[in-house]
C-alpha cells in the first residue's frame, strides 16, 4: 500500500513540476486518530502524500502506530458529565460506550486503546464562584462585576438552566501597611533598615487575588529587648552574649536582672543596636544536707544489700546522691541494714522424665564427691550447703527431683473379622515373656482386649529426654453378619457407564462394557454394626446416539435447537428430549465456526475537477480474498480478484457512487462505499463537500466537512426518517445503535442550505 502511495507521489511531481522560489515543507507526524491534511484529505494509514499550491510544496509522511488493546479487557473507565464528557482532551457529547485512542511514544511508537462508559445528565445547576478581575461562563460570556443571575443556556445539544452567583474581586488588592521596629525589620525574606516605601506583591491573600502591599517602616527604635526565664541548680552563671553583668549566683530564689548593651544606630551605622535583656533566675537548690534525712531501715538481708551500685555489708548509714530526682535537680537519700541473717536459700524443683538426672551449680565446686555435678536415679531431696569464708556466709541448695513415666492409650481400634495382625514395620508388642518382639513374630490377636504395644524407634513408642511414652492398644473384634447375598445374578441395563452402589458404598465406579461379575463388601464396620455383603451382577452398557453438526458462519449464527444466536465460535452438545432406538440419549453436537466479515474503508481523492482522475485504495482490517468493485448501478465489477485492492477512475465528470465488496479468505462479504464528487467550479456548486466513515460501520459514523454541517437526515431502506440531528460544526459523531443491520441514506446539510447525500451500511 505505502508502494502505491509512493508512486502516485512521483507522479503527481512528475505532472506538476515546482515554480520557481517555491519552498518545500514537510509534515512528518504521528498519530493515532485518522489524520485530516491541508489537501481536506482524511488518512487513516501510513502514507506519504503530496500538495504543491503557489508557494510551497507540502510533503506528507504520516505514520499511524500499532494498536494496543490491553486496557479493553477490564472494567471501562468511567467518564461522567452533564451534556458533555470531557477526558484525556476529548469531549463526548453523548452517552454510551466509546474507545479513546492515546498515542504512547516511549519506547516505541504504540496507541494505547481505552474504553470508555460516557454517562451524561442535563441538571439544573447552580454556580457559587469568586473570580479575579472577570470571570468567563462556558456559554462564552464575560462579567467584570458580582452577579447574581438566572439564565438558561443552549451549548451544543444541551440546554442549562443555570443560576449564577458571581463575586469578581480586585485582580490586584493594593493595601499599605505601617509598622514600628527595633533595629531592623525582616518582612517576606528581606531585611530592612531604612524608611523608604516598599512594594511586594502577595499572590492570592485578598479574596483568592493578587495583593500589592506598601510596607512603610515609621521608626527604629535602636533597641532590641529580650526576656529570659531560666531556672538552675545551686549555680548560676552569666555570660557577656547574654549580660553586660558577670556574676554567679548560688543563693535559692528567684531573680530579676535588667542590662542594656551595645550601641544605637547612628545614620552612617544603622546596623548598630542596643540590646535591653531581662534576665529572670530562679535558683533550685539540690537536697545533699544528710543532717535532715531518716534513713530507710532493711530489717533483714542475707550476706550483702545492693543499693544505689553499692554492695551495703555493715549495719552503718549509708548516702546517696541521686540525680535529677526533686525539681531536676539531686537529691540524697540514706539507707540502714537492721540485720545481716549471713544465710541464702536456693530451692530447684525439677520434674525429670529419663532414667538418671544430674545436678549441677558453680558453687558446688570443690566440694567432696562433686565431680561435675551429682547423680540421681530416683525421686530426691537433697541439700547441700557452701560456706564462705571470707563473707562469712553460707548458701543453702536444695534439689527437690521427681521422676515420671508417660502413658497413652490407643482406642477405638475396632476390627470387623475374626483376628487381627498388627503391622510388621509399625509395632512392637510385649509377649507372654514380658519382651517387646516386632509384629512379624507375633501371632494375630483373636481376642478383644488391652495389648501394651511399645519399643525402641517405631512409631507407638517415642523417647523424649530420655523419658519412654508408652502405647495401649485397645482392640475390639467383632464377627460379621452377612447381609446380603443373591443368589442369582442381577439383570442391569445402563446407557453408556454405570457404578455398582453396595451398602451405600460405590464398590466399582464407570464401567463402560457388558460384564458378568461378583462384587464382594467384605468386612465393613459401621461404628459396632459389622457385616459383608456379596452381589452377582450381570451388566448390559448400551449406548447412546451422537450426532455432528458443522457450521461455518459470518459473524453469528442462529441455532433452533437451542433457540440462541451464537456470535463466538464454540463446540456444544446437546441432549434431544426423545431417546434412541436402544432407550439411551439422542445426543447433537454443534461445531460452529464464527468467521467475522471484513471492515474495508475506502481511501482516496473523493471531489476532483471534471476531467481529472483518481486512484482508490482499499483499506481492510484483515486478509481479503476477492475485491469486486462497481460504480453506480453496474452490475460489472470494474476491478475484480484477489491483488484488486485498488480502482483507478478516469475523465470524472459528475457525481459517481462507488462500491466495494470484499470477501475474506473465510467466505465472509462486506460492503464499503464512497462518493466521488466532481468539482465544477466555486459558482457551479450544487452539493458542497462532506465526508464520512467508517462504511460501513458497526455502530459509531463520523460526518465531516469543513463548510459545517447544520443539520442531518438518515432515511432507511423504504424511504422513512430515522433520524434527524441540527447541529453547529464541521464534525459529527453518530451512534446508531439503536439501527438495525441493513442499508440506509444520509442527507448532510450546510449552514447555508448546501446538501449532499451519501449511501452508508450497518453491519451488526
Amino acid at each position: 500500500m505505502m508502494k502505491k502511495a509512493l508512486l502516485s507521489l512521483l507522479m503527481g511531481l512528475v505532472a506538476l513540476p515546482m515554480a520557481f522560489g517555491q519552498q518545500v515543507v514537510l509534515d512528518d507526524t504521528t498519530m493515532c486518530s485518522p489524520l485530516k491534511w491541508r489537501d481536506n484529505q482524511t488518512y487513516t494509514k501510513d502514507t506519504t502524500a503530496v500538495l504543491i499550491t503557489d508557494t510551497a510544496v507540502y510533503v506528507l509522511k504520516y505514520t499511524r502506530p500499532t494498536f494496543d488493546t490491553t486496557d479493553l479487557a477490564g472494567n471501562p473507565v468511567q467518564v461522567n458529565g452533564e451534556c458533555e464528557a470531557t477526558w484525556n482532551g476529548k469531549t463526548w457529547a453523548t452517552a454510551g460506550s466509546f474507545y479513546d485512542t492515546t498515542l504512547i511514544v516511549s519506547p516505541s511508537a504504540s496507541c494505547k486503546v481505552t474504553k470508555l462508559q460516557v454517562n451524561l445528565a442535563t441538571t439544573d445547576t447552580l454556580d457559587t464562584i469568586a473570580a479575579c478581575g472577570s470571570y468567563t461562563a462556558f456559554w462564552g460570556t464575560t462579567y467584570t462585576s458580582d452577579q447574581d443571575i438566572d439564565t438558561t443556556i443552549t451549548h451544543g445539544d444541551c440546554t442549562y438552566d443555570k443560576h449564577l452567583v458571581l463575586t469578581v474581586n480586585p485582580e490586584y488588592a493594593a493595601h499599605s501597611v505601617q509598622v514600628n521596629a527595633e533595629c531592623e525589620y525582616l518582612w517576606e525574606g528581606d531585611t530592612i533598615r531604612d524608611f523608604d516605601e516598599h512594594t511586594k506583591t502577595l499572590h492570592t491573600v485578598a479574596g483568592g487575588c493578587d495583593s500589592i502591599v506598601n510596607l512603610t517602616v515609621l521608626t527604629y527604635s535602636g533597641q532590641a529587648n529580650h526576656s529570659f526565664d531560666i531556672v538552675a541548680c545551686d549555680t548560676f552563671f552569666t555570660y557577656n552574649n547574654i549580660a553586660t553583668w558577670m556574676d554567679t549566683i548560688t543563693t535559692s530564689g528567684s531573680y530579676s536582672y535588667d542590662s542594656v548593651y551595645g550601641t544605637y544606630p547612628t545614620a552612617t551605622d544603622p546596623g548598630q543596636c542596643a540590646h535591653h535583656t531581662v534576665l529572670n533566675v530562679n535558683i533550685v537548690a539540690s537536697n545533699t544536707d544528710s543532717s535532715s534525712i531518716t534513713p530507710e531501715v532493711i530489717d533483714e538481708a542475707a550476706c550483702s544489700y545492693t543499693w544505689g551500685g553499692m554492695e551495703i555489708t555493715n549495719d552503718s548509714v549509708h548516702y546517696h546522691i541521686f540525680s535529677s530526682v526533686i525539681g531536676g535537680c539531686d537529691s540524697i537519700a540514706a539507707i540502714q541494714v537492721a540485720q545481716f541473717t549471713g544465710h541464702t536459700y536456693d530451692t530447684t524443683v525439677i520434674e525429670h522424665c529419663g532414667s538418671s538426672y544430674t545436678w549441677k551449680n558453680n558453687a558446688f565446686a570443690g566440694l567432696p564427691n562433686y565431680n561435675n555435678g551429682f547423680s540421681f536415679n530416683k525421686d530426691t531431696v537433697a541439700s547441700v550447703e557452701v560456706i564462705d569464708t571470707v563473707a562469712n556466709c553460707t548458701a543453702h541448695y536444695t534439689l527437690d527431683l521427681s521422676f515420671y513415666t508417660k502413658h497413652d492409650t490407643i482406642k477405638n481400634r475396632r476390627i470387623c473379622g475374626f483376628q487381627y495382625s498388627l503391622p510388621t514395620s509399625s509395632y512392637k508388642i510385649r509377649n507372654s515373656n514380658g519382651q517387646y518382639v516386632t509384629a512379624s513374630n507375633v501371632p494375630p490377636f483373636t481376642e478383644s482386649g488391652f495389648y501394651e504395644v511399645n519399643g525402641n524407634g517405631d512409631s507407638m513408642y517415642s523417647v523424649s529426654n530420655g523419658c519412654a511414652t508408652r502405647k495401649t492398644l485397645q482392640l475390639e473384634l467383632k464377627n460379621p453378619e452377612q447381609r446380603y447375598r443373591s443368589t442369582e445374578p442381577i439383570e442391569v441395563v445402563a446407557c453408556d457407564k454405570y457404578t455398582v452402589i453396595l451398602d451405600d458404598l460405590p464398590i466399582a465406579s464407570n464401567l463402560t462394557s457388558n460384564c458378568d461379575s461378583t462384587f464382594i463388601v467384605p468386612n465393613h464396620v459401621d461404628y459396632y454394626t459389622c457385616y459383608d455383603s456379596i452381589l452377582y451382577l450381570s451388566l448390559t452398557i448400551k449406548k447412546s446416539s451422537r450426532d455432528e453438526v458443522t457450521v461455518d458462519a459470518c459473524d453469528s449464527y442462529y441455532w433452533s435447537v437451542t433457540d440462541t444466536t451464537y456470535t463466538r465460535s464454540i463446540t456444544k452438545d446437546v441432549k434431544y428430549d426423545v431417546k434412541n432406538a436402544v432407550g439411551c440419549d439422542s445426543i447433537i453436537s454443534l461445531k460452529l465456526t464464527i468467521n467475522y466479515t471484513p471492515v474495508v474503508n475506502i481511501l482516496g481523492e473523493w471531489v476532483v475537477n471534471p476531467g481529472d482522475s483518481t486512484i482508490l485504495y482499499a483499506d481492510p482490517n484483515m486478509k481479503i480474498n476477492n475485491y469486486a468493485w462497481y460504480v453506480n448501478e453496474e452490475t460489472t465489477p470494474r476491478a475484480q480478484g484477489r491483488n484488486a485492492d485498488s480502482l483507478i477512475l478516469r475523465d470524472i465528470n459528475g457525481n459517481l457512487d462507488v462500491r466495494l465488496l470484499s470477501t475474506s479468505t473465510a467466505g465472509c462479504t462486506s460492503t464499503s462505499w464512497i462518493a466521488i464528487s466532481a468539482n465544477v467550479g466555486i459558482d457551479a456548486i450544487d452539493e458542497f463537500q462532506a465526508n464520512i466513515y467508517p462504511n460501513p460501520t458497526s455502530r459509531y459514523l463520523n460526518i465531516e466537512s469543513a463548510e459545517g454541517i447544520s443539520e442531518v437526515i438518515i432515511y432507511n431502506a423504504v424511504g422513512q426518517q430515522v433520524i434527524v440531528r441540527s447541529v453547529n460544526d464541521s464534525h459529527l459523531q453518530l451512534d446508531l445503535g439503536s439501527l438495525a443491520a441493513g442499508n440506509y441514506s444520509l442527507r448532510i446539510v450546510g449552514r447555508d442550505g448546501q446538501q449532499t447525500t451519501r449511501k452508508f451500511i450497518v453491519n451488526k
